[in-house]
């Protein structure tokens, strides 16, 4: 990232001239590699060295919205950009929190905490999954013709009937999901 050819973005913008071909292609190779977080430093750098948010679109090659987005991260608290950067929370969502944040007054790593927070009370699984699972299984082992079998090996008179191996498997995993759950009649 301090490798990167500032000082000729510069000298072209102060000059007038277009900003040669292979610089271009020089932060373009170099932003491909980079995670966000990373690249909104490279666009902060731009911005310093006199590039608009425009012209570091045209030289990152991308949207002026992705452009604005990730300068107005580069400004973001460290601590979440160091969130960002250990894949905790996303660009999208730190740059949400940084909204929130300025338009309640509210700090900006105790909006994205509650928000995390949030998000994982969502992902709760739901009571009823056990029960859901084991009716999938169920499924499976009636279209695997489980039932048939052990209905002939019945029929026949046998103490003990086969079944495959897997298939009893999953029968036991069932039964066991749904034992605590199922309510009997009186």
């Amino acid at each position: 990232m301090k490798d990167l050819p500032y000082e000729e973005v510069k000298t072209s913008l102060t000059s007038g001239e277009s900003i040669p071909a292979a610089v271009v292609q020089a932060f373009r190779i170099a932003l491909a590699g980079l995670r966000p977080h990373l690249a909104a430093q490279v666009y902060m750098n731009l911005s310093q060295a006199g590039c608009m948010d425009i012209e570091i679109a045209a030289i990152a090659g991308r949207s002026l919205r992705h452009v604005k987005t990730l300068l107005e991260f580069s400004k973001a608290p460290t601590g979440l950009v160091e969130m960002v950067a250990n894949r905790k929370a996303s660009i999208a969502s730190a740059h949400k929190a940084m909204r929130v944040a300025e338009a309640t007054g509210q700090d900006v790593m105790a909006v994205i905490q509650e928000a995390a927070q949030e998000e994982d009370r969502q992902r709760k699984p739901r009571k009823d999954r056990p029960v859901a699972a084991a009716k999938a299984v169920v499924r499976t082992l009636l279209k695997a013709k489980v039932p048939s079998q052990l209905r002939a090996g019945i029929a026949g008179g046998a103490e003990v009937v086969q079944i495959r191996t897997n298939d009893a498997q999953r029968l036991l995993n069932a039964l066991e999901q749904l034992s605590p759950t199922t309510k009997r009649r009186a």
